[in-house]
């Protein structure tokens, strides 16, 4: 969804995407150190220091919209940085949802199972993506893309009382972007000729 004003979103960022090459900072760098963060953001997440896990995820979510501007910018990207973003990714998601998951487990045994469903929707989401470009389909978009994900995970580090409130949205929209993706590729195989599905 927030896809769609990509280009917008890149004309504010860019100066400070500017700032960031002056640094020599290179867009793999980037990547693992928003990992880094993310990663310690999920260890205070499991310690049940929420506002310590906000603090390091929010930045860290934020350095995530400049790897892909800067690799393009300074002429380096390439098909190991955009696997290394990826998995990073994966990694920073998992770590935070299985953190969440671990810190409710006995308090709210329903909160802790939800988040490890949010989780795995997500993970379809992702899946379906890179599964359906390697068959030749185009699988972009749904209601709730990586950043939607980011920003509803950071709004439950934030608003601890509504944290259950959140990852309900959060679990229902990563299962209908999952579906609202399968539905795609199967309308696009639909038009194939037999012998090519």
């Amino acid at each position: 969804m927030l896809s769609n004003a990509r280009q917008a979103i890149g004309r504010a960022l860019d100066p400070i995407a500017g700032a960031l090459i002056a640094a020599r900072i290179t867009a793999n760098a980037l990547t693992l150190i928003g990992l880094l963060g993310t990663i310690a953001a999920a260890v205070f997440v499991g310690m049940g220091k929420f506002g310590i896990g906000a603090a390091f995820f929010v930045p860290s979510a934020v350095l995530d919209l400049f790897d892909g501007m800067i690799a393009r910018k300074m002429g380096t990207s390439s098909t190991w940085g955009a696997l290394l973003d990826a998995v990073s990714d994966r990694i920073g998601e998992g770590a935070l949802m299985i953190a969440f998951s671990y810190r409710f487990r006995d308090v709210s045994p329903r909160l802790s199972v939800l988040a490890l469903a949010a989780l795995v929707f997500s993970y379809l989401v992702s899946y379906t993506k890179a599964r359906a470009e390697s068959l030749g389909f185009t699988c972009e978009g749904g209601i709730a893309e990586r950043a939607e994900r980011a920003i509803l995970f950071g709004a439950a580090l934030l608003l601890g009382g509504a944290a259950e409130v959140v990852m309900w949205i959060l679990a229902v929209l990563a299962a209908w972007t999952f579906l609202q993706r399968m539905l795609s590729v199967r309308r696009q195989a639909a038009a194939l000729r037999p012998s090519q599905r």
